[in-house]
Protein backbone atom coordinates (compact mmCIF):
# COMPACT_ATOMS: atom_id res chain seq x y z
CA UNK A 1 0.00 0.00 0.00
CA UNK A 2 1.06 3.71 -0.89
CA UNK A 3 2.89 5.89 1.78
CA UNK A 4 -0.10 8.07 2.49
CA UNK A 5 -2.70 5.92 0.95
CA UNK A 6 -4.45 4.77 4.28
CA UNK A 7 -4.29 8.17 5.42
CA UNK A 8 -6.31 9.13 1.85
CA UNK A 9 -8.97 6.27 3.22
CA UNK A 10 -9.27 7.62 6.46
CA UNK A 11 -10.04 11.09 5.23
CA UNK A 12 -12.67 10.55 2.42
CA UNK A 13 -14.75 7.63 4.50
CA UNK A 14 -14.93 10.36 7.80
CA UNK A 15 -16.23 12.78 4.70
CA UNK A 16 -18.61 10.39 3.67
CA UNK A 17 -19.81 9.48 6.79
CA UNK A 18 -20.68 13.45 7.42
CA UNK A 19 -22.25 13.65 3.98
CA UNK A 20 -24.97 10.81 4.84
CA UNK A 21 -26.21 12.24 7.90
CA UNK A 22 -26.42 15.68 6.47
CA UNK A 23 -28.25 14.56 3.39
CA UNK A 24 -30.46 11.90 5.54
CA UNK A 25 -32.42 14.99 6.63
CA UNK A 26 -33.08 16.10 3.01
CA UNK A 27 -34.10 12.93 1.46
CA UNK A 28 -36.56 11.87 4.61
CA UNK A 29 -37.62 15.55 4.90
CA UNK A 30 -40.51 14.86 2.39
CA UNK A 31 -42.04 11.84 4.01
CA UNK A 32 -41.33 12.65 7.53
CA UNK A 33 -40.83 16.15 7.95
CA UNK A 34 -37.88 18.14 9.24
CA UNK A 35 -39.30 19.16 12.62
CA UNK A 36 -36.35 19.34 15.28
CA UNK A 37 -37.49 15.85 16.71
CA UNK A 38 -37.16 14.28 13.17
CA UNK A 39 -33.52 15.68 12.93
CA UNK A 40 -32.53 14.46 16.12
CA UNK A 41 -33.70 11.15 15.21
CA UNK A 42 -31.68 10.76 12.51
CA UNK A 43 -28.66 12.33 13.93
CA UNK A 44 -29.40 9.89 17.26
CA UNK A 45 -29.74 6.67 14.74
CA UNK A 46 -26.35 7.71 12.81
CA UNK A 47 -24.33 8.13 16.26
CA UNK A 48 -25.79 5.16 17.32
CA UNK A 49 -24.63 3.36 14.09
CA UNK A 50 -21.30 5.08 14.32
CA UNK A 51 -20.84 3.50 17.69
CA UNK A 52 -21.06 0.27 16.91
CA UNK A 53 -19.34 0.26 14.06
CA UNK A 54 -16.19 1.57 15.78
CA UNK A 55 -17.10 -1.13 18.51
CA UNK A 56 -16.97 -3.59 15.87
CA UNK A 57 -14.04 -1.98 13.79
CA UNK A 58 -11.98 -2.85 16.76
CA UNK A 59 -12.98 -6.18 17.68
CA UNK A 60 -11.94 -7.09 13.31
CA UNK A 61 -8.54 -5.10 13.39
CA UNK A 62 -7.75 -7.42 16.65
CA UNK A 63 -8.90 -10.24 14.37
CA UNK A 64 -6.35 -9.09 12.12
CA UNK A 65 -3.15 -10.42 12.93
CA UNK A 66 -1.48 -10.40 9.76
CA UNK A 67 -2.54 -6.39 8.91
CA UNK A 68 -4.49 -7.48 6.08
CA UNK A 69 -5.20 -4.74 3.67
CA UNK A 70 -7.91 -6.79 2.39
CA UNK A 71 -10.31 -6.77 5.16
CA UNK A 72 -10.18 -3.08 5.26
CA UNK A 73 -10.97 -3.21 1.75
CA UNK A 74 -13.80 -5.54 1.77
CA UNK A 75 -15.62 -2.97 4.55
CA UNK A 76 -15.25 -0.22 2.21
CA UNK A 77 -16.62 -2.60 -0.95
CA UNK A 78 -19.50 -3.14 1.37
CA UNK A 79 -20.23 0.50 2.31
CA UNK A 80 -20.16 1.63 -1.02
CA UNK A 81 -22.74 -0.88 -2.13
CA UNK A 82 -24.64 0.12 0.73
CA UNK A 83 -24.23 3.62 -0.25
CA UNK A 84 -25.15 3.56 -3.79
CA UNK A 85 -28.62 1.83 -2.69
CA UNK A 86 -29.81 4.55 -0.95
CA UNK A 87 -32.23 6.55 -4.02
CA UNK A 88 -33.74 2.89 -4.98
CA UNK A 89 -34.45 2.48 -0.59
CA UNK A 90 -35.64 6.24 -0.89
CA UNK A 91 -38.23 4.99 -4.09
CA UNK A 92 -38.93 1.25 -2.59
CA UNK A 93 -38.71 1.37 0.94
CA UNK A 94 -38.79 4.97 2.71
CA UNK A 95 -41.65 6.05 -0.10
CA UNK A 96 -43.98 2.46 0.84
CA UNK A 97 -43.54 2.77 4.83
CA UNK A 98 -44.48 6.18 4.95
CA UNK A 99 -47.63 5.58 2.79
CA UNK A 100 -48.38 2.46 5.46
CA UNK A 101 -47.45 4.47 8.25
CA UNK A 102 -48.81 7.77 9.89
CA UNK A 103 -45.92 7.75 12.80
CA UNK A 104 -43.61 10.03 11.70
CA UNK A 105 -40.96 9.15 14.94
CA UNK A 106 -41.17 5.33 14.28
CA UNK A 107 -40.77 5.79 9.96
CA UNK A 108 -37.43 8.02 10.79
CA UNK A 109 -36.37 5.23 12.97
CA UNK A 110 -36.60 2.70 10.76
CA UNK A 111 -36.13 4.43 7.26
CA UNK A 112 -32.86 6.01 9.04
CA UNK A 113 -31.50 2.71 10.69
CA UNK A 114 -32.06 0.54 7.06
CA UNK A 115 -30.95 3.29 4.71
CA UNK A 116 -28.56 5.26 6.29
CA UNK A 117 -27.35 3.67 9.55
CA UNK A 118 -26.15 0.59 7.90
CA UNK A 119 -23.51 2.12 5.83
CA UNK A 120 -22.81 4.79 8.53
CA UNK A 121 -21.83 1.64 10.29
CA UNK A 122 -19.64 0.02 7.98
CA UNK A 123 -17.82 3.28 7.39
CA UNK A 124 -17.40 3.51 10.98
CA UNK A 125 -15.34 0.26 10.73
CA UNK A 126 -12.48 2.02 8.70
CA UNK A 127 -10.59 3.89 11.23
CA UNK A 128 -10.01 0.86 13.55
CA UNK A 129 -8.76 -1.42 11.18
CA UNK A 130 -6.46 1.41 9.60
CA UNK A 131 -5.39 1.97 13.37
CA UNK A 132 -4.17 -1.82 13.53
CA UNK A 133 -2.70 -1.89 9.97
CA UNK A 134 -1.01 1.45 10.18
CA UNK A 135 0.38 0.52 14.11
CA UNK A 136 3.48 -1.84 13.74
CA UNK A 137 4.73 -0.85 17.13
CA UNK A 138 2.49 -0.85 20.50
CA UNK A 139 4.77 2.25 22.27
CA UNK A 140 3.17 4.38 18.86
CA UNK A 141 -0.24 3.15 19.21
CA UNK A 142 -1.44 6.48 20.59
CA UNK A 143 0.44 8.55 18.23
CA UNK A 144 -1.32 6.46 15.38
CA UNK A 145 -5.00 6.21 16.95
CA UNK A 146 -4.66 9.75 17.54
CA UNK A 147 -3.65 10.70 13.59
CA UNK A 148 -6.10 8.32 12.15
CA UNK A 149 -8.82 9.83 14.14
CA UNK A 150 -7.69 13.50 13.45
CA UNK A 151 -7.92 12.27 9.67
CA UNK A 152 -11.00 11.08 10.16
CA UNK A 153 -12.53 14.36 11.50
CA UNK A 154 -11.30 16.61 9.34
CA UNK A 155 -12.68 14.56 6.57
CA UNK A 156 -16.21 15.17 8.42
CA UNK A 157 -15.47 18.47 8.23
CA UNK A 158 -14.32 18.76 4.61
CA UNK A 159 -17.45 16.83 3.63
CA UNK A 160 -19.73 18.92 5.57
CA UNK A 161 -19.13 21.93 3.75
CA UNK A 162 -18.69 20.27 0.52
CA UNK A 163 -22.00 19.04 0.46
CA UNK A 164 -23.73 22.92 2.05
CA UNK A 165 -21.49 24.13 -1.19
CA UNK A 166 -23.72 21.77 -3.68
CA UNK A 167 -26.25 24.13 -4.77
CA UNK A 168 -29.41 22.69 -6.27
CA UNK A 169 -31.46 24.53 -9.67
CA UNK A 170 -33.46 26.70 -7.20
CA UNK A 171 -35.28 26.05 -3.51
CA UNK A 172 -38.35 23.47 -3.84
CA UNK A 173 -39.51 24.46 -0.50
CA UNK A 174 -41.06 28.00 -1.77
CA UNK A 175 -42.89 26.00 -4.15
CA UNK A 176 -44.23 23.47 -1.97
CA UNK A 177 -45.26 26.88 0.02
CA UNK A 178 -46.60 28.78 -2.87
CA UNK A 179 -48.87 25.79 -3.64
CA UNK A 180 -50.25 25.27 0.04
CA UNK A 181 -50.57 29.15 -0.06
CA UNK A 182 -52.66 28.47 -3.61
CA UNK A 183 -55.04 25.75 -1.85
CA UNK A 184 -55.95 28.80 0.90
CA UNK A 185 -56.21 31.89 -0.72
CA UNK A 186 -58.37 33.03 -3.77
CA UNK A 187 -54.49 34.64 -5.50
CA UNK A 188 -50.99 34.65 -4.10
CA UNK A 189 -48.44 37.25 -5.24
CA UNK A 190 -44.72 37.03 -4.99
CA UNK A 191 -42.23 39.81 -4.59
CA UNK A 192 -38.59 40.22 -4.42
CA UNK A 193 -37.06 41.43 -1.61
CA UNK A 194 -34.17 42.74 -3.21
CA UNK A 195 -34.64 43.24 -6.90
CA UNK A 196 -31.08 44.92 -7.53
CA UNK A 197 -29.42 41.34 -6.65
CA UNK A 198 -29.10 39.11 -9.04
CA UNK A 199 -28.39 36.18 -7.43
CA UNK A 200 -31.52 34.02 -7.72
CA UNK A 201 -29.74 31.45 -4.94
CA UNK A 202 -29.59 33.74 -1.94
CA UNK A 203 -32.93 35.96 -3.54
CA UNK A 204 -35.43 36.76 -0.64
CA UNK A 205 -39.43 36.46 -1.40
CA UNK A 206 -42.49 37.08 0.29
CA UNK A 207 -45.51 35.34 -0.29
CA UNK A 208 -48.66 37.52 0.21
CA UNK A 209 -51.94 35.60 0.36
CA UNK A 210 -54.92 37.53 -0.14
CA UNK A 211 -58.42 36.16 0.36
CA UNK A 212 -61.88 37.39 -2.04
CA UNK A 213 -61.96 40.40 -4.17
CA UNK A 214 -59.09 42.65 -2.66
CA UNK A 215 -56.48 43.37 -4.62
CA UNK A 216 -53.10 45.11 -3.82
CA UNK A 217 -51.98 48.02 -6.23
CA UNK A 218 -49.38 50.99 -6.14
CA UNK A 219 -51.78 53.88 -5.57
CA UNK A 220 -53.84 52.24 -2.91
CA UNK A 221 -50.34 50.99 -0.49
CA UNK A 222 -48.28 53.99 -1.79
CA UNK A 223 -45.92 52.88 1.50
CA UNK A 224 -45.27 49.71 0.11
CA UNK A 225 -44.51 50.90 -3.31
CA UNK A 226 -41.08 49.84 -3.57
CA UNK A 227 -41.97 46.36 -2.67
CA UNK A 228 -45.22 46.31 -5.15
CA UNK A 229 -42.97 46.82 -8.08
CA UNK A 230 -41.16 44.02 -7.78
CA UNK A 231 -43.46 41.06 -8.11
CA UNK A 232 -42.71 38.12 -10.10
CA UNK A 233 -45.49 37.90 -12.27
CA UNK A 234 -44.49 34.27 -13.67
CA UNK A 235 -43.89 32.32 -10.85
CA UNK A 236 -45.51 28.99 -10.54
CA UNK A 237 -45.11 25.49 -8.72
CA UNK A 238 -45.88 21.98 -9.78
CA UNK A 239 -45.64 20.79 -5.84
CA UNK A 240 -48.40 19.51 -3.59
CA UNK A 241 -49.27 21.50 -0.43
CA UNK A 242 -47.08 20.87 2.69
CA UNK A 243 -48.75 20.05 6.15
CA UNK A 244 -47.70 21.76 9.46
CA UNK A 245 -44.42 19.69 10.08
CA UNK A 246 -42.88 20.91 6.81
CA UNK A 247 -43.73 17.16 4.70
CA UNK A 248 -45.29 17.41 1.47
CA UNK A 249 -48.38 15.27 1.22
CA UNK A 250 -49.35 12.82 -1.64
CA UNK A 251 -51.02 14.38 -4.52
Amino acid sequence: MGKYELEITVFFSGALTMVLELIAARILSPYVGSSNLIWTTIIGIMLISMSIGYWFGGKIADKNKENDINILSNYLLISAIATSIIPILEVEFIDALSSISNNLILVSIICATVTFGIPSFLLATVSPIAVKIKNNSMDRVGTTSGKISSLSTIGSIFGTFIISSIEGEESDFIKYEYSTYKAIFDDVKVFKVNPDDSNTERQNLILVGIKGEYSINNDKEEEYKDLLNNEIKDFSSDKSIVTDNYAPIGN
